[in-house]
């Protein structure tokens, strides 16, 4: 982007106000936009529909967690989530239910030492 005396160029300007329109008009349409089809009150809810504990290789208990869409959405696909260092996945209850909302199944699980599964707190050994 090219700076005159005063803030950015002419064209700078008519490339924003462009695309400000453009994304206006992607919202009028409805195109890209994430369309609930459940009531509000199961939008709400972000509790897992299936949480189990799975076993490791060395014993260690692993916590899984699913979020699974309604029965009358059409299914789309499924997505892993991964939390980072220090978090669990308790935290992702609500992008999940978006997901679900999209027809996706999420799911995933804290990893070793983090939120509810087995092994030493925030302990990496290796990367």
């Amino acid at each position: 982007m090219k700076y005159g005396r005063r803030g950015p160029t002419f064209a700078a300007k008519e490339k924003r106000d462009a695309e400000k329109q453009a994304k206006t008009s992607q919202e009028e349409s409805g195109a890209g936009i994430l369309h609930t089809t459940h009531a509000p009150e199961a939008n709400a809810k972000r509790e897992p529909d299936c949480e189990e504990t799975l076993i490791a290789s060395d014993d260690t208990p692993l916590w899984y967690r699913e979020w699974r869409p309604e029965p009358d959405v059409p299914p789309r696909g499924a997505v892993l989530l991964v939390h980072g260092y220090g978090e669990h996945l308790g935290r992702y209850g609500r992008l999940a239910r978006q997901m679900t909302q999209a027809g996706f199944v999420a799911g995933g699980g804290d990893h070793r030492g983090m939120g509810k599964s087995g092994g030493t707190r925030a302990f990496v050994r290796d990367y």
